[in-house]
């Protein structure tokens, strides 16, 4: 029976509490950067976790086993037809359903079978899909994933880890907060064979960003250089995070590349948004979930799902404009005043002389909204 905990796991308790657990619906992509990179470990980790409801794997070839555990159900999607494969991948993360987790072999044997077009097809039809169903989805970028296809993909997912031989970078992790990314962490092999995972030191985290800084410009260590004004040797050595660079550096180069301070030393930019999504799969019956409910805000943000013929309510009433907008189903509003408003999908209720009491969803499908204070 899938657990009551709002998040999951990823096994490894160091990386979960990096990224404050695994949310429902997440898809987690590690991005190998070189071939010694132990991305198997980390993917035998999330497969051996407790507290799923149920376990899946999907394979693209014959023989290989991505899920580690016995009582993992498993396909092979290796039919020449990719649109068959995508509507039996579609169809196995709907039978694993919401509190679940599916283990992905390496994408490079999609881009091998069906080229970077075909990985790419497949990823964006089942990545989304996934988020919508509420299962945990870990997934593999090996070496053999082109750059540009990682990047695209890196752009639709919601956490991407770049494995490194003896270290990992957070490059994206959406509903997190801001300081997560570009969060570094050391790891090693334990004695029962799984990683072992640390924080690691300032001047570490500080050479990891340095580096993804100047391979997503395409220059060298002696270009960087000649940039920021040291020697290249500096450059390298801070790149391993064997030392530091000054303020007055760094702000050289920041300046140099174009690029904010924090940046440089986060190996991203900060992003002028803020993603709040559900950390808990929808179980059945109605549910909601808070996507923004605090004093931080002057408007509060709820999510609503209703299966077919089922009842839901927002919280406590609230003093202020409501707006209910429905993004899928049929739903009738009963307000305060007794009156019944029927929305559909695409359509928003405003509610400024009355208030919203209840709702109802009258579609033969799940009903999606969102319920909003201003």
């Amino acid at each position: 029976m899938a657990s009551p905990s709002t998040t999951a796991t990823c096994g490894i308790p160091a990386l979960d509490d990096v990224l404050s657990g695994i949310f429902w619906g997440d898809n987690i992509v590690f991005r190998t950067a070189s071939e010694g990179a132990a991305t198997a470990a980390f993917i035998a980790a999330f497969a051996q976790a407790e507290g799923y409801a149920g376990y899946g794997a999907v394979r693209f070839a014959k023989g290989r086993a991505a899920g580690a555990r016995s009582d993992t159900i498993a396909i092979v999607a290796a039919d020449p037809d990719l649109d068959r494969t995508i509507a039996e991948v579609l169809a196995f993360g709907r039978e694993i359903g919401p509190g679940g987790l599916i283990v992905f072999d390496d994408l490079a044997a999609l881009v091998d079978r069906h080229g970077d077009d075909g990985a790419r097809r497949f990823f964006l039809r089942v990545c989304p899909s996934l988020l919508r169903v509420g299962a945990v989805a870990c997934w593999t970028l090996g070496t053999g994933v082109p750059e540009a296809l990682a990047e695209e993909i890196r752009a639709i997912t919601q956490i991407v880890i770049r494995v490194e031989d003896d270290r990992l970078m957070i490059t994206k992790a959406e509903a997190r907060p801001l300081d997560v990314v570009g969060a570094t962490l050391s790891y090693g092999t334990g004695p029962d064979g799984r990683p072992q995972v640390q924080e690691i030191s300032d001047a570490m985290r500080l050479g990891a960003a340095l580096a993804q800084v100047r391979l997503q410009r395409g220059l060298s260590q002696s270009q960087i250089s000649r940039l920021a004004g040291v020697s290249p040797s500096a450059i390298s050595q801070a790149e391993r995070g064997q030392r530091g660079l000054s303020v007055a550096t760094l702000m050289r180069l920041a300046t140099a590349l174009g690029v904010s301070l924090d940046a440089l030393v986060v190996g991203q930019a900060e992003p002028g948004y803020r993603i709040r999504g559900r950390t808990a799969p929808h179980r059945g019956g109605a549910s909601r979930v808070a996507l923004v409910d605090s004093g931080e805000t002057d408007f509060r943000l709820y999510e609503f799902r209703l299966d077919p013929g089922a009842h839901g309510t927002p919280p406590a009433h609230p003093r202020g404009t409501e707006i209910v907008l429905l993004g899928q189903g049929l739903l009738m509003v009963t307000m305060t005043d007794g009156s019944t408003p029927v929305i559909r999908e695409g359509e928003a209720l405003v509610a400024q002389g009355t208030g919203v009491a209840d709702w109802k969803n009258l579609d033969e499908d799940q009903a999606i909204g969102f319920w909003i204070v201003v």
